[in-house]
This record gives C-alpha cells, sequence and structure tokens, in this order.
C-alpha cells in the first residue's frame, strides 16, 4: 500500500519532487479563476486526493510576496 504524503500548501516543484522521490504516479490539475483575471503568483498545492491509484494534486496561482 502506498504512504500518500500530506502535500498541501506546499510549492509546485518540491510536491512534484517528493511524489517522484517516493515514485507516486500523479497528475497536476491547475486552477484558475472563473470570474476575474488570473492572479500572478507561485503554484501551490490547495487540494489533493486519491484516484485510481494516481495521486491528483490541484494547484493555484497565489501571490507570495516571500518567494524569490
Amino acid at each position: 500500500m502506498i504512504d500518500f504524503p500530506d502535500l498541501l500548501g506546499m510549492m509546485l516543484e518540491d510536491a512534484v519532487k517528493i511524489l517522484q522521490l517516493k515514485e507516486i504516479p500523479y497528475q497536476v490539475i491547475e486552477t484558475i479563476p472563473t470570474k476575474k483575471d488570473a492572479v500572478l503568483g507561485f503554484q501551490r498545492v490547495i487540494k489533493q486526493k486519491k484516484n485510481d491509484g494516481i495521486y491528483q494534486i490541484y494547484v493555484c496561482k497565489v501571490p507570495d510576496l516571500f518567494q524569490k
């Protein structure tokens, strides 16, 4: 049985590294605003779920004032 890690709030790049190291199959799903302009920022994990053995991670762009 695969131990799925908690990735909520992580930067997409960091989350992907963890999944690749653990050899967990994954799918990235990007969400975008429907009623306003897209946000400039960094992609962070906002939702995660297992679906038929594939780890789906949902990301959105979040303004991050502390990220370089």
